[in-house]
């Protein structure tokens, strides 16, 4: 019984000599802090450009050529694509118009020869066709123009941010 006595004893002092008791003014949690920053655009921002420069000289002037050189290219296609899809649509409606004739023949030609109903037939559906497309076009007509407007409110902004961070990088 004493024996046992001593052991639990000596475990506490064990214990006790393990445990350590953190006085009030010692912090007793810990601490997470997160940062996040985001940029968009072909150009870092001037922070990561500043950077860049001090890790590599001269890697701003790169980056932002390549930028440049990126916007020239961009400049270039578009000023191939647009006159192509251009042309493209012009091909699309000279075709759509002469088989439109060619429907509009072949349903007068069945009214001639007494097949009122094909012609009204054939009347509907042409111009359905011709209405699904219109329609259609419209729309995706739209989709386009407000992706574009979309697009160039976004650059608007990048270059005010831009604008605005340089004016406080001059300060």
């Amino acid at each position: 019984m004493n024996q046992q006595r001593r052991i639990q004893r000596s475990n506490q002092q064990k214990k006790d000599k393990e445990t350590k008791v953190i006085p009030p003014t010692e912090p007793t949690g810990t601490a997470l802090t997160a940062r996040y920053s985001s940029f968009s655009g072909p150009i870092p921002s001037p922070q990561a450009l500043a950077f860049y420069e001090q890790v590599a000289p001269g890697a701003a002037s790169r980056i932002l050529k390549l930028a440049e050189d990126q916007q020239a290219h961009r400049i270039r296609l578009e000023s191939i694509a647009v006159p192509e899809t251009f042309e493209a649509n012009k091909r699309g409606q000279k075709f759509a118009l002469i088989i439109v004739i060619f429907a509009i023949i072949a349903t007068v030609f069945l009214g001639w020869l007494g097949m009122q109903w094909a012609a009204v037939a054939m009347t509907l559906v042409i111009g359905s066709g011709v209405a699904a497309t219109f329609i259609t076009g419209k729309s995706e007509q739209k989709a386009s123009m407000s992706e574009k407007a979309k697009e160039v409110l976004e650059t608007k902004k990048q270059l005010e941010k831009a604008a605005a961070d340089n004016k406080k990088a001059g300060e």
